[in-house]
């Protein structure tokens, strides 16, 4: 399906859960990534972002399906504070 413009439809994944299911789970994810199982359920289980390192490839195994992630799904980090802050990480 495609727009007024002739662009693909894609579904855009809000979601945590909506990524990992659509890409066929947990386990699926691990070996996409090359990380564990348990590195999977630790993102989730800190804050349900996915570090921003996997979202070229994450996003394009949800392009297969016709989805895509939102940002708000990764630990961008938006800019360097000045002075011994830590960095701010985007969740917005």
């Amino acid at each position: 399906m495609s727009d007024a413009h002739g662009f693909p439809e894609y579904r855009v994944l809000t979601d945590f859960e909506d990524v990992i299911d659509v890409l066929g789970g947990v386990v699926a994810i691990a070996k996409l990534t090359g990380r564990s199982a348990s590195a999977v359920c630790n993102w989730r289980n800190n804050g349900e972002r996915f570090p921003a390192s996997f979202f070229p490839l994450l996003q394009s195994a949800l392009q297969e399906q016709k989805c895509l992630a939102s940002k708000k799904l990764f630990t961008f980090i938006t800019k360097q504070p000045e002075g011994d802050t830590p960095p701010m990480i985007d969740v917005a």
